[in-house]
């Protein structure tokens, strides 16, 4: 039977993207999600989640977990998470999201350009394009 690794933490404080709380060990990403609740839990005990999103940025990935803590008070909290997204079989997963972010920016860029006066239909192209995509 195969020894699951144990799951490690850095010591970073995650109040940024450059100072992010390194996840390690985790298998997948769903491994890698459980860990950052878990994480969360160990440190502020009850919480509720606001919103979690991911993003990539110089060939590292991050997820940004805004939660709310029972005194009411709103913390941010970065989680390097690049380890896990592209160790396992989530490289798939890793390059529908930059082909994800590659399609974000050019729906930028086309908005740009109809919002200059040329080719207003540019940027609900984009948008079915993006929309279309399913993860």
């Amino acid at each position: 039977m195969k020894r699951a690794k144990a799951i490690t933490y850095s010591d970073n404080s995650g109040e940024s993207k450059e100072n992010a709380i390194i996840i390690s060990g985790a298998e997948n990403s769903n491994d890698g999600v459980k860990a950052e609740y878990k994480y969360l839990t160990r440190k502020f005990g009850d919480w509720e989640l606001d919103s979690q999103f991911f993003f990539t940025e110089e060939d590292k990935y991050y997820d940004q977990l805004d939660i709310e803590l029972p005194n009411g008070n709103e913390k941010t909290l970065y989680f390097d998470i690049s380890e896990f997204v592209v160790s396992n079989a989530t490289c798939k997963f890793a390059i529908i999201i930059k082909f994800k972010l590659i399609v974000s920016s050019l729906i930028g860029f086309f908005a740009d350009i109809r919002d200059e006066g040329f080719f207003p239909a540019s940027r609900n192209l984009m948008e079915n394009v993006l929309g279309s995509l399913e993860i």
